[in-house]
């Protein structure tokens, strides 16, 4: 895959009808801007893909997956605006969220109270089930994609781009290609078994949100990224400690190995969060 100039090389201040403001961030999926739509006089995230817009078959999926995302109406999904092209450089442009990501609501092995951690995933679920009903995967869902606004409500980003942004190939991924986050990443997918990806993929990275916001870490931990992948493909489920045991059969159906065994959809996951929550405060646990 080659560089992308877009990715590698700063906009220019007057971007077509948007003004770029400051670079807001950059990584494997591209660069992000804050930037002033001078036609609608707002403020909006500009995302400029890594991958090179040449071949005509990334270019059209580029733009299918942006407009399948675009139809998606949920408050914890972020709008997509915008999806065009200027001077060979393809663009996105989403709703602005100002708040902070829920990795850094978790930095530093911070957990989060029981309640209020099954409630986020329970409104993160209810997302994904508007986005699924769609025919749109997230692939890549995580705590760094996970934005907690002002209102204190998570908001989903980056929903439906992952695989295309990172692979940029003409055809569809090949078996054996791993893409993702390696610590979120559900096992089929660590496989690189592309058909296997869907539904089930996602509600396996929720689960993993779910028990890295309980306990300050990750199920499964290694300092090489492919250790972390093979212990998502093989290692059993971990025990939650004593005081999470309402949640540890919820936990064991959504990081099930594989999506035969695991909550099939989003709407599954969210409807046994809620047993959850009420089991909770049936103990008269709320934090």
């Amino acid at each position: 895959m080659g560089d992308a100039p877009g990715a590698q090389r700063p906009l220019p201040e007057q971007f077509g009808r948007y003004r770029i403001l400051k670079k807001l961030g950059a990584g494997g999926m591209g660069a992000v801007y804050l930037a002033h739509d001078t036609q609608l006089d707002r403020q909006v995230a500009l995302k400029v893909p890594s991958f090179t817009p040449k071949d005509n078959q990334v270019r059209q999926r580029f733009y299918r997956e942006a407009k399948a995302a675009a139809t998606l109406d949920h408050p914890n999904l972020c709008p997509v605006y915008d999806v065009g092209e200027i001077d060979g450089i393809l663009y996105l442009t989403m709703a602005f969220i100002e708040g902070k990501p829920l990795s850094a609501f978790l930095h530093g092995g911070k957990a989060l109270p029981q309640g209020p951690a099954a409630l986020l995933v329970y409104k993160l679920a209810g997302a994904l089930q508007e986005a699924h009903q769609k025919g749109v995967i997230h692939r890549d869902l995580k705590p760094a994609n996970v934005m907690i606004n002002q209102r204190r409500e998570p908001v989903v980003m980056d929903f439906g781009l992952a695989r295309e942004v990172e692979t940029g190939s003409p055809g569809q991924t090949t078996p054996g290609t791993v893409l993702g986050t390696p610590s979120y990443m559900p096992p089929e997918q660590a496989r690189g078994d592309v058909t296997a990806v869907g539904p089930g993929s996602d509600v396996y990275s929720l689960g993993v949100i779910l028990f890295e916001m309980l306990t300050g870490r990750k199920p499964y931990r290694a300092e090489n990224p492919m250790a972390i992948v093979y212990k998502h493909r093989k290692e059993p489920i971990p025990q939650l400690p004593a005081q999470f045991e309402v949640v540890q059969p919820l936990l064991e159906r959504l990081l099930a190995k594989t999506p035969a065994d695991r909550i099939a959809t989003a709407e599954e996951a969210a409807e046994a969060l809620q047993h959850t929550l009420d089991a909770w405060l049936a103990r008269g646990i709320s934090g």
